[in-house]
């Protein structure tokens, strides 16, 4: 007998387990592969790819056109740009290229990283954990290995923080950026708000031309190295502030272990 073309055909027996593993498993390699890269190219097209991927996931059609439209608008705009594209292309550049690059590459990470955020944030109802105001749209789900891979990426950033110096920051600082973002769907919208702000100002201040200029020099004087030493401690400060925002937000969304906080009562106004 011939078949219906109209009817659906489906497996009887499916293990969605390893197709979250998956997820979980690519997510984190690609937070930690694009921190890690200088190459704006290869990160769009990580980041291209990562989309193209998973954007079964999202149910609405719309959403799903409107993601595809985003990556591929971010890399036009970065196909575009000549000047980077001339400097990623150079086999080695000088410290006043390597200067130019970078605030050129932070400028396009950022929306990058914008898109990546909101596109994973509307996985919360199928292959990231949902919060309680979304409902899951899938029939099973496994995110055990969530907590896995977000352990491990914290674990590498803990390690880069601990070394973080100014003169060697763009590591340490992209995967703080790229932590934040990957996982923003689990802040609090009031954290988000301060960490935004303190990401901007942490990236304008590291990317100014006097900080620059001076990390590009293999000789400071005294005055100079102590502005320096001023500037990497109140960045440490700042992402510590945030950590602590993000961590609040992420026990009390139960990302890690929830801390019922007791309010003191006076019991001498009863």
């Amino acid at each position: 007998m011939e078949q219906n073309k109209n009817q659906s055909v489906e497996l009887g027996f499916s293990n969605y387990t390893y197709s979250f593993n998956f997820f979980y498993d690519s997510y984190k390699k690609l937070c930690i592969d694009i921190s890690e890269s200088i190459d704006i190219n290869k990160t769009k097209g990580r980041i291209y790819g990562f989309i193209a991927e998973f954007s079964y996931a999202i149910p609405s059609e719309e959403k799903k056109r409107e993601f595809l439209r985003r990556v591929v608008t971010a890399n036009i705009s970065i196909n575009q740009d000549d000047k980077i594209q001339e400097l990623v292309s150079m086999p080695s550049l000088l410290r006043s290229q390597e200067i130019e690059y970078l605030k050129l590459y932070y400028r396009h990470y950022a929306v990058l990283l914008q898109i990546l955020g909101e596109f994973t944030g509307e996985l919360t109802t199928t292959l990231m954990p949902n919060t309680n105001i979304r409902q899951k749209e899938i029939r099973f789900s496994n995110n055990q290995m969530f907590f896995d891979k977000f352990t491990e990426f914290k674990r590498i950033l803990m390690d880069a923080l601990s070394g973080f110096t100014i003169q060697d920051f763009r590591i340490p600082i992209s995967l703080f950026i790229t932590y934040y973002f990957a996982y923003k769907m689990f802040i609090a919208e009031k954290d988000r708000i301060y960490i935004e702000a303190a990401i901007e100002a942490l990236t304008v201040v590291l990317l100014s031309d006097e900080v620059l200029s001076l990390l590009a020099r293999t000789k400071l004087l005294p005055e100079e190295k102590k502005y320096l030493i001023k500037i990497e401690s109140e960045i440490h400060e700042l992402i510590m502030r945030c950590h602590i925002r993000m961590n609040d937000s992420f026990s009390s969304m139960n990302v890690i272990p929830k801390v019922d906080k007791k309010i003191a009562v006076d019991r001498h106004l009863i």
